[in-house]
């Protein structure tokens, strides 16, 4: 038979009630009825220090949406303030350090770095895939997030004196 003549039927996913039944994929349900782990990112992106703080919160609410579109959810998410680059980028030697982490499906990763191209205020951004499937409690006990120390509450480093 030709291959113009065959015809299969097409099924929606709709028909296919396995997909919306409870403990399977749509739900983000493995077949046991756990919660599937979604996979772990983390981006760090510099923005001009003349950008205001509405507008970086903007910018931050933006971002944050982003992932909750795709499913995904807000771990973490740290402000390191305004630093002296080692060199000029794009003509700028301070910018403004913004990190987060953060789960998501799919194109997550695309979505967000997408907005951060098309932002004018956004000099640099990096992502990391931390793991395939991501696992928050287990992040929040190494890394001690929640607990980050205060400049002030850091142990003392301690001072190197040249020998004279």
């Amino acid at each position: 038979m030709p291959l113009a003549l065959q015809t299969r039927p097409v099924l929606s996913l709709f028909n296919q009630k396995k997909l919306f039944a409870p403990g399977h994929g749509a739900l983000g349900l493995n077949p046991k009825g756990d919660r599937m782990k979604l996979p772990g990112y983390e981006t760090t992106f510099i923005t001009r220090v003349d950008l205001s703080d509405d507008g970086l919160k903007t910018l931050k609410d933006r971002l944050f949406a982003v992932v909750k579109a795709y499913g995904g959810e807000l771990v973490y998410e740290e402000d390191w303030g305004k630093r002296k680059f080692a060199y000029e980028i794009q003509k700028e030697v301070r910018g403004h350090y913004t990190h987060f982490v953060y789960t998501g499906k799919g194109d997550v990763v695309h979505e967000i770095e997408r907005n951060l191209r098309l932002h004018e205020s956004t000099l640099r951004f990096m992502t990391v895939n931390l793991a395939k499937e991501f696992d928050k409690e287990v992040f929040t006990k190494e890394l001690g997030v929640g607990t980050a120390l205060k400049r002030e509450d850091r142990p003392a480093q301690a001072e190197i004196i040249p020998n004279s």
